[in-house]
This record gives structure tokens, sequence and C-alpha cells, in this order.
């Protein structure tokens, strides 16, 4: 577990990662550890052009303005923004994957995300 983020139930049975204190702009929220495989899943992150399972990365949603980056070469989760207690951890998935697992609705844009595309 983390003294940083926890995961949460948001709705429709879906859970999302939450800040569990103040994070400052460039913190590093988590260390993602070393790619596991080539193929993306639906809770894999991609580093580069393979991807990694993360036990709470699992649980970081998408958002179009996301609170949060990748930084690839350091296999981390970064905040791109001060994130206030309780704030849902994002990432934008059009900036870290190069081909998703699943398609998904976007409720941000109101677009749906195919192979790291948005189409409307």
């Amino acid at each position: 577990m983390s003294d940083l983020a926890e995961t949460r139930k948001i709705k429709n049975n879906f859970s999302g990662l939450f800040s569990k204190k103040f994070l400052e702009k460039d913190s590093i929220i988590l260390s993602l550890g070393n790619v596991t495989s080539v193929n993306p899943t639906r809770t894999s992150i991609q580093i580069h052009n393979k991807h990694v399972e993360h036990h709470l990365g699992a649980y970081i949603n998408h958002h179009c303005r996301p609170s949060s980056f990748v930084d690839s070469d350091k296999s981390l989760i970064v905040a791109k923004k001060d994130i206030q207690v309780n704030e849902e951890i994002t990432i934008d998935y059009l900036q870290t994957e190069s081909m998703l697992a699943e398609t998904f609705h976007c409720h941000c844009c109101d677009g749906k995300l195919i192979l790291g595309q948005t189409s409307k």
C-alpha cells in the first residue's frame, strides 16, 4: 500500500486512485517498477513500447486534463499539478498508450478512445 494514494469506489462498480495527502506539483506518486508485458491489458500502463502492471496504478483512470503524468524514462507517476487531499489521480491515456486493450467512452470530452485515438 501507499501512504500517498488509495483506491476508492466511484460509481457503477468502478474504482479510482485518490490522494491521501496534499501532493505538490512534480511529486512522485507511484514508482511503477519494471515492465511486465509487451501487450497492453485493461489495467497496464505503457512504459515506452512495453507495459507494466502495478497494484495501485491499475486504478488510475483517464482524464483529458489529468492531475498526473507517466514519466516513462523513470517508470513513475508524477503530479502534473498540485493535487488536493481526496482528489482523484488521473493520467491522459492518449499521452501514454499507443494501443488500448479495450475501448471506452471518455466522459470528460464525450469521445470514445480507440487504440490511442479519440473519435466521436
